[in-house]
């Protein structure tokens, strides 16, 4: 029986869905792929926990993708803070930084899907994402107008071209076959930081997948239709009334200062670990 089977579970929480179908995306849309670079941004977090004898010092970090309005999603394992991978998640969370255009932005996460421990850090059906809300009034103006689209459907599942979003910059890539149920894959080497980051369709000018775990051979990241279901199930509109627009409906995280040497994930997906503060997401 496949992981997908055993790990069927639905999200812990129920949100409320507000979004809209999208029709076609203009080229001088916010969203067109020559400026794609300007709507990608950092996410980070830091926690800081002090007793008697000591100091334990927690962070991480990623790529988030501005949706539009108030909202941004990431990958959940950058920002959810889970104990298996975060030390100071028994003392508490600390909200995350968003880093947009020069812009330091205070966030909170309002939606984030559900891990399970199954003997590695594991986002059932792929769900690893999360949705961070900011105050509406912080971001750059020249970022305000417009709203993301999402593609109806993913890309071809071998040699489709595609355009990664990432803190970083703005790369090239095509997909590739994939190698487990959960996730769709391309040909990104994956570096750290780069969980979180958008995965394009440059043909529709559409928002694909989030990127979510890989290694030097390849990125895995989380499907359109995944995607599609958690902003259903998430709260879509922002508190500024701009919607995100959905076309259709259908179906590398850095702990503390122990970062182990990095660890593949398996054919199911799952996300290697030994212990905490020695964990590393491959794609970051």
């Amino acid at each position: 029986m496949s992981s997908l089977t055993l790990l069927r579970v639905a999200l812990a929480t129920v949100f409320l869905f507000d979004a809209t179908v999208g029709q076609s995306v203009a080229a001088d849309q916010p969203y067109a792929i020559d400026r794609l670079g300007h709507y990608t941004a950092q996410v980070r977090w830091r926690f800081v926990h002090n007793d008697a004898s000591s100091t334990l010092v927690c962070h991480g970090k990623g790529t988030a993708i501005f949706l539009g309005g108030d909202r941004f999603l990431t990958a959940a394992h950058v920002v959810d803070q889970n104990p298996l991978t975060d030390a100071c998640a028994a003392y508490g969370t600390a909200d995350p930084t968003i880093e947009i255009e020069g812009t330091e932005l205070r966030g909170r996460v309002i939606a984030a899907a559900p891990w399970v421990d199954m003997g590695g850090l594991l986002y059932p059906e792929g769900t690893d994402l999360a949705l961070i809300a900011v105050d509406a009034r912080m971001i750059p103006p020249e970022l305000r107008s417009g709203a993301l689209t999402i593609c109806a459907s993913d890309l071809p599942v071998d040699g489709a071209a595609a355009v990664v979003g990432t803190q970083f910059g703005v790369f090239p890539a095509r997909t590739q076959p994939r190698v487990n149920d959960e996730f769709a894959r391309i040909d990104l080497a994956a570096i750290p930081g780069h969980s979180g980051g958008g995965v394009f369709d440059p043909a529709r000018r559409c928002l694909v997948g989030i990127v979510s775990n890989g290694g030097r051979d390849g990125t895995n990241y989380v499907a359109t239709q995944v995607v599609q279901r958690f902003l259903a199930r998430s709260s879509a509109t922002s508190t500024n009334g701009t919607p995100i627009t959905v076309r259709g409906q259908g179906d590398a995280r850095e702990n503390d200062a122990s970062i182990a040497a990095e660890k593949p994930t398996d054919s199911k997906g799952y996300f290697a670990h030994t212990a905490r503060g020695d964990y590393r997401a491959p794609s970051e």
